[in-house]
């Protein structure tokens, strides 16, 4: 068997993935179980083990069955019941998922709501989610490594799942020197025709490209990649806003704070004071 760490070239945008599980758990729903209609500002993910559901997630039906999944998109108004006969038991996970810190990854990866997984995959599914629900609850020193690790590998399983049945995700691989260029070049100038060169594709037709992969616009995504650049350095650093600004592409102290303002809804200074003190 190839290590669960093993990553295939087709999978190196996986590398770039910050994934942040807020809630894990496994549990026996009882026969009258009913999720009333509600959402989350995050992923939920419904791994069943033994028993059936019915979702009904945005507009649309999904049925869940032992070794399925279902992967509720954020904001997005969910409810499910099951029949008192056959009552679900399921991994439950709530996590958020962003590739190079920008994009939403189910998103741009054309991941699916719900899929009954390949027979050979079932079981890596239910092993991933318990070992997250494990650690989650053991919290034993390293268990944030594992639990990324293991989110990470339930969102490859969904993305060779997703291949596997003709999605869109596997235009992003052909993007993959521009991501590189960004993050290695971030805090320089960087122009659309830098940008498409590294892809050997003409500026224009590069922009259209590169926004039917990814959701947004090569532009759009410098500048997010840049902001989120700052965010990490305002919580990992002592380092003034004008040298913050400087590293990340920004003009200067006061061109971030316009932008972080806009985005945010708070000043850099603010943002950096509530997560010092663990309040955000």
């Amino acid at each position: 068997m190839a290590p669960q760490a093993r990553v295939e070239p087709d999978d190196e945008l996986f590398s770039s993935i910050r994934c942040t599980v807020l809630a894990a758990g496994q549990y026996a729903f009882a026969p009258g179980w009913r999720l009333a209609r509600t959402s989350a500002p995050h992923y939920r993910m419904f791994v069943a083990t033994d028993g059936a559901a019915s979702f009904s997630i945005g507009d649309r039906s999904h049925a869940l069955a032992a070794g399925g999944v279902v992967l509720v998109p954020p904001h997005t108004p969910h409810e499910a019941r099951h029949h008192p006969a056959a009552p679900l038991s399921a991994y439950v996970i709530d996590f958020e998922a962003k590739l190079h810190g920008v994009l939403d990854v189910a998103e741009v990866c054309g991941l699916p709501v719900s899929l009954m997984p390949s027979a050979l995959r079932r079981p890596k599914f239910a092993a991933s989610a318990h070992a997250i629900a494990h650690h989650l609850a053991g919290r034993i020193p390293g268990y944030q490594l594992a639990v990324h690790s293991h989110c990470l590998r339930l969102l490859d399983l969904l993305w060779k799942e997703a291949l596997a049945r003709g999605a869109r995700g596997g235009e992003l691989l052909r993007f993959r020197p521009v991501f590189t260029l960004v993050e290695r070049r971030f805090g320089e100038r960087l122009t659309l025709r830098d940008l498409a060169d590294t892809v050997h594709l003409h500026p224009a037709y590069f922009s259209a490209s590169f926004k039917r992969a990814a959701g947004v616009g090569p532009h759009e995504f410098v500048a997010r990649y840049r902001l989120e650049r700052a965010r990490d350095l305002l919580v990992a650093s002592d380092l003034p806003l004008d040298q913050i600004a400087r590293r990340t592409g920004f003009f200067d102290a006061a061109h971030l704070v316009r932008v972080f303002r806009r985005h945010e809804g708070t000043s850099p200074g603010r943002y950096r004071r509530a997560h010092a003190s663990g309040a955000a």
